[in-house]
């Protein structure tokens, strides 16, 4: 009966997974069609309001993925130079990684599993300490996010997003301990 219940358990999430993809690729056909005629649920006294507001959060969010896409390569590119300076295997690749996954903020720190992988092989490949070569490489993790969360982030997403700098670090601050 486990094996039962598992197997039709799975094959539950392929077929939601199939009608979700189905649906996305409906909505996204019809997208133009949809942006314009979703304001019509409004009143028409509210029409002209709604409309604005949302023009004003999709520039908004453009402008928000548009600034963490450059935080993102501001951060691959320091990443490739930090490594390559320690001489870390796969330094470019690794460095785009971390690029990529840094456009959700943080989840790059996921990157330290292939950086710890990455580390061993360097020290069975050259006979160095394992554990010089993991500091090295934590200690240009760390240094890459003081730079990238002490000026990079705060000056490329304040002007991204019309705020303050100080505005953003301060949100950075907050978020982050949260």
């Amino acid at each position: 009966f486990s094996v039962v219940g598992k197997t039709f358990h799975a094959l539950i999430g392929i077929v939601a997974s199939f009608i979700t993809l189905l649906y996305m690729f409906f909505i996204l056909n019809d997208y133009e069609d949809l942006s314009n005629k979703w304001v019509k649920l409004f009143p028409k006294s509210k029409r002209g309001f709604c409309q604005t507001l949302m023009t004003d959060v999709q520039n908004a969010m453009n402008n928000y993925f548009r600034g963490q896409a450059l935080v993102s390569f501001c951060m691959a590119c320091l990443f490739a130079i930090g490594f390559t300076i320690i001489d870390f295997p796969m330094a470019i690749g690794l460095a785009l990684l971390i690029g990529i996954m840094n456009m959700v903020p943080y989840l790059h720190t996921l990157a330290l599993i292939p950086t710890l992988f990455l580390a061993l092989l360097k020290a069975a490949d050259t006979h160095q300490n394992f554990w010089l070569i993991l500091i090295s490489a934590l200690a240009v993790f760390i240094v890459v996010q003081i730079i990238c969360d002490m000026f990079v982030t705060p000056k490329i997403m304040g002007k991204a997003m019309n705020l303050n700098p100080a505005i953003i670090f301060l949100s950075l601050s907050v978020w982050g301990v949260l």
